[in-house]
């Protein structure tokens, strides 16, 4: 399963040190799988991102 939130800030979750939001079914499926810590987007739009996420190709035009 791959699941990807948008609009969602790094440290928005419990897990990565907020202490307002209690996000314990995220925490909970991020210490079970697996978690990225440092990523980057080449594109401010979230569509070109996620093709290549699901197709491994960068996005060209």
């Amino acid at each position: 399963m791959f699941i990807c939130a948008d609009q969602l800030r790094y440290d928005a979750l419990s897990a990565t040190g907020n202490r307002v939001a209690h996000t314990s079914n995220i925490d909970r499926i991020g210490a079970r799988g697996a978690t990225f810590h440092g990523h980057f987007t080449p594109n401010q739009i979230c569509s070109p991102s996620r093709a290549t996420m699901a197709t491994g190709l960068y996005p060209r035009h």
